[in-house]
């Protein structure tokens, strides 16, 4: 807390009864930020082109994001990742898919519990089986 209240200005503050909000502004917006407006070209992109996604490239993790994809469009790259990459964890998952983890991980057990994909073995030494 100490290196914050040295850098910055207290305005960023605000302060509660039993809350205290650190709120930092940016100076431009996301869009402003990205060259070219949002569009990521195909070679920046870690993801398959497809007519209904739109890519971004993120300028403050430079990671690739996914914005309204259908679900069913994600669940369908999980599958042709996992047909290739049988051990991937769902960190690699998520990061091959552009998803946060937690969604791939959700959409993994609704694949499960589809029949469409299977689990062999434990989760250190196994292994994804697509069905």
């Amino acid at each position: 807390m100490n290196r914050i209240l040295q850098y910055y200005d207290k305005v960023i503050f605000e302060i509660y009864d039993d809350t205290i909000k650190v709120v930092f502004r940016f100076a431009m917006s996301v869009d402003d930020a990205i060259p070219n407006g949002s569009e990521a070209t195909h070679e920046q992109s870690a993801i398959s082109p497809r007519t209904d996604e739109k890519t971004v490239i993120s300028p403050r993790t430079d990671k690739t994001i996914r914005k309204s994809v259908s679900k069913e469009a994600v669940k369908a790259d999980i599958l042709s990742f996992l047909r290739n990459n049988h051990t991937a964890s769902y960190q690699e998952i998520s990061d091959a898919v552009g998803v946060v983890r937690s969604t791939a991980g959700k959409y993994v057990k609704e694949l499960v519990e589809a029949g469409l994909l299977r689990r062999e073995g434990n989760t250190r030494v196994g292994y994804w089986k697509v069905l």
